[in-house]
């Protein structure tokens, strides 16, 4: 049968499948195996069966994924969050929007502690959202910034996106992680503005302001020791060559562990066995998901490389009469409608295999940043109806709140981080000057 028969009877058939609910691993690995079955016969489909599912998942480097997220859940047990919220409470609650800003920075601090998007919403959301409330926030604002203040825990390392993406592209894992470090910074500071901006058209943003003495500020900083050990041990650790990113996960998990006996009172020592289990059993969940659709991604990116998909891509873009970054921008609009259905690993093993080729592979651009424009667009997803995730996560912390005023409290973030991606697009050593340096 025509290759290109077979790829149109299999898309279609995925999209039927996604519509129906099936999950998007089985999704992805039944039509990748029919497909490779329609072009190459049952052997070879029965063959990369028994190879790949252990090929795909037995690599070392994908030891970082459980570390990192079990480190987010231990990070949250330890109070690293509650710590982070009340030092950026303390220096930016007197400016307009400053509680909004504070939970925006907050959210930076508890992402270089937690590689996950969801989980930083969700925990973050239990520690902001009560206070802007007290406060006399407009409930959608406070839950879009909680929603959006999430994101930054896919870009700042640790980040199991990035990972994901490393492995996909078969790029260094810990130089990934490194180039996520500036833009997550640049993506935070362009939401504090961008809410400071906001605040002086909408008065409920920012119903009040108090002032914090400097000593209050300075003494505030003592509890930034445990944030910035783990940020010492994963991004300088890599950054120095001292571990390597899989060690410095492992490391990381144990300093948290450590941090959480120090940090909780002998009274409730009876209740860390229970942190632990509820860890251990969130991470075993989060790694299944994960681990199956990459195992699932595998099937399907080698049944589109044998169906000659990603050379007729290849071919078609080079021959549009558009610059190159045009067409780059091109396939990043193209992740918005599918962020709008889709998890964001699914995002990656869709996209890339299919434009990763052209974009480094023809145009010669750096896959350090292209894989976080990558990231930056999986954020505008997930923030976007009708399936953001992290808006279904605050329906969740904010169970009074209607999804539509959520997602209504998410609007002006999805500007702001498209905002972030047109000065990464412009400005590309952003994202290559820290992770291209580590060599010097």
């Amino acid at each position: 049968m025509d290759p290109m028969t077979v790829v149109i009877i299999c898309v279609v058939m995925l999209i039927a499948l996604m519509v129906i609910g099936v999950p998007i691993y089985a999704c992805l690995g039944f039509t990748g195996l029919l497909g490779t079955v329609m072009l190459s016969g049952w052997k070879v489909a029965i063959a990369m069966l028994k190879n790949f599912p252990y090929m795909r998942s037995a690599d070392y480097i994908m030891m970082v994924v459980p570390m990192f997220i079990m480190m987010g859940y231990i990070a949250f047990a330890a109070g690293l969050s509650r710590d982070a919220y009340t030092i950026a409470n303390k220096w930016l609650g007197r400016l307009p929007a400053g509680l909004a800003m504070a939970t925006i920075m907050a959210s930076a601090m508890f992402g270089a502690c937690c590689g996950s998007s969801v989980a930083c919403s969700a925990t973050m959301g239990k520690v902001s959202i009560p206070e802007m409330t007290e406060k006399g926030y407009n409930p959608k604002v406070s839950a879009g910034v909680v929603a959006a203040g999430g994101l930054l825990g896919i870009m700042i390392p640790p980040s199991t996106i990035l990972v994901f993406y490393g492995t996909l592209a078969e790029v260094s894992v810990g130089q990934m992680l490194l180039a996520g470090v500036i833009p997550g910074i640049v993506t935070a500071t362009i939401y504090c503005v961008g809410l400071l901006v906001w605040s002086k058209y909408d008065d409920t943003l920012c119903p009040s302001t108090f002032k914090v003495s400097w000593k209050e500020k300075l003494w505030s900083l003592r509890l930034v020791w445990g944030v910035f050990v783990l940020f010492l041990i994963i991004v300088g650790g890599i950054y120095g060559g001292v571990v390597t990113p899989t060690e410095a996960a492992a490391i990381g998990a144990v300093a948290c562990f450590l941090m959480m006996l120090i940090k909780t009172p002998r009274s409730e020592y009876k209740n860390i066995g229970t942190y632990m289990m509820e860890a251990m059993k969130e991470t075993v969940n989060t790694c299944g998901m994960i681990f199956m659709i990459l195992i699932a991604s595998a099937i399907f990116s080698i049944f589109m490389t044998q169906a000659g998909i990603p050379a007729m891509v290849n071919s078609w873009a080079t021959s549009l009469p558009l610059p190159s970054l045009a067409i780059v921008a091109m396939f990043l609009v193209i992740l918005i409608p599918m962020g709008m259905f889709l998890d964001p690993f699914s995002c990656l093993v869709i996209t890339v295999p299919i434009t990763y080729p052209v974009v480094v592979g023809t145009f010669g651009y750096s896959p350090l940043w292209y894989g976080i424009l990558l990231t930056l667009m999986i954020q505008v997803g997930l923030i976007t109806p009708p399936v953001g995730l992290n808006a279904y996560i605050m329906k969740g912390v904010c169970p009074e709140l209607s999804l539509e005023d959520i997602f209504r409290g998410c609007y002006p973030f999805i500007a702001f981080t498209l905002i972030t991606v047109v000065v990464m697009l412009f400005v590309p050593g952003l994202a290559t000057w820290l992770p291209l340096s580590m060599g010097n």
